[in-house]
């Protein structure tokens, strides 16, 4: 039979993960935050380019794809740098994973597939504000 305290660090120890898990959370949506503000920028920069090949006939869809590609080339070079600096940081901090190598290959492809998710989700938006530029205010502007 357990005791209290038994009882009290267990119920602790679950309040400690649920809180660390409800944080983790946090960090990923202010991360797709960030990315989607980020790409925004970098698609408002690219504003006259897409105005021109919208009024030279590009469909919105090869638009949203070539803003999408872009997007994803940058999402899977973060996500092949932070493999190779989480490889080498992984001998430093293995002390501090308990029952998990720090080279585990599903531990670093599932971090790999959420970095590359976080980009297309960042990139949704971007992406769609991007087709909706209109060509003959862009190429009046200038």
């Amino acid at each position: 039979m357990k005791t209290q305290a038994e009882y009290e660090t267990g119920g602790r120890s679950r309040l400690l993960s649920a809180l660390r898990l409800s944080i983790t959370g946090l960090l990923v949506v202010i991360a797709c935050a960030n990315v989607a503000q980020l790409l925004l920028a970098m698609s408002e920069a690219r504003r006259r380019e897409i105005g021109v090949r919208i009024a030279l006939g590009a469909q919105r869809r090869d638009v949203v794809a070539m803003v999408l590609k872009h997007r994803l080339v940058l999402s899977g070079v973060g996500g092949l740098l932070g493999v190779g600096l989480s490889l080498l940081a992984g001998k430093a901090i293995s002390s501090l994973l308990f029952g998990v190598n720090s080279s585990d290959p599903i531990v670093i492809g599932s971090s790999v597939a959420v970095v590359i998710i976080i980009g297309l989700l960042g990139s949704a938006y971007p992406a769609w504000k991007a087709t909706r530029v209109d060509p003959v205010r862009i190429l009046r502007a200038d």
